[in-house]
């Protein structure tokens, strides 16, 4: 669950754990995980909060709880279903911003989002909503690419990119179905009609294999058919060359 984390976020989620651990709760719930998020005054969700005109302080005060006499064993320690939700809220968000990590910023709006479907209006009396964080996020307060020492997984390139090259790697086989079709017939010699059908086949293989994931997948794999077929008649002509007449 916690691969695409940053590392501030999560040190939030360790944050919110030692916060249900000293309010005695067995379980981390939405109040838990703002909490993690604003520990400390210097964190990145504490500043964002900054940005946009509500203070951490008062929101501390909403959520916080007095300290509890016995305190769970952190290894009991699970998220409450509401708890589930913020997560998947903040997934979500990250999803729809395009991004490949979930950072503080992500986990905020996923919380406050949480909030307002289940009519918790705290934080919007509070003056914080899920709407102005995604707009501090939008007006750079969510920077992209994340800082390396941020980074979990690497970035991987936005669809869009990929999908531009199922139709190149389409156009590729396409070309190579060509050249194989009329093989030997076309004035050039029989080795350079291999080498030309040879590059075509790497490069149709390449494109195709970038854009696999793609929206337009289903025109890579085609490629990558037609590629994988005219490479083997390839090899065939290439050994009927060599000891067809030995």
């Amino acid at each position: 669950m916690w691969d695409r984390f940053t590392e501030p976020a999560r040190l939030a989620i360790y944050q919110a754990q030692q916060a249900a651990i000293e309010e005695g709760d067995p379980f981390v719930g939405p109040d838990h995980l703002m909490l993690g998020l604003i520990a400390d005054s210097k964190s990145e969700a504490s500043q964002q909060l900054e940005r946009i005109g509500v203070p951490p302080a008062n929101i501390r005060a909403l959520v916080s709880k007095e300290a509890a006499e016995t305190k769970p064993a952190v290894e009991d320690l699970k998220l409450t279903s509401s708890g589930k939700r913020c997560i998947d809220r903040a997934y979500d968000v990250s999803r729809r911003l395009h991004h490949d990590w979930i950072g503080p910023e992500h986990l905020l709006a996923g919380i406050l989002e949480n909030a307002e479907k289940q009519k918790d209006h705290r934080f919007r009396e509070a003056n914080l909503t899920c709407a102005r964080v995604l707009e501090d996020i939008a007006h750079g307060g969510g920077i992209w690419p994340p800082p390396p020492t941020q980074t979990i997984v690497p970035h991987t390139p936005p669809e869009a990119q990929k999908s531009g090259c199922a139709p190149t790697s389409f156009a590729m086989a396409f070309a190579l179905f060509s050249v194989n079709t009329t093989f030997g017939s076309s004035g050039l010699s029989a080795f350079s009609q291999m080498s030309v059908m040879q590059i075509l086949c790497f490069a149709a293989f390449w494109f195709a294999w970038q854009a696999r994931h793609s929206q337009l997948g289903y025109a890579a794999l085609i490629a990558i058919f037609i590629a994988g077929w005219t490479q083997v008649t390839l090899c065939v002509g290439v050994y009927e060359m060599l000891f067809g007449h030995g």
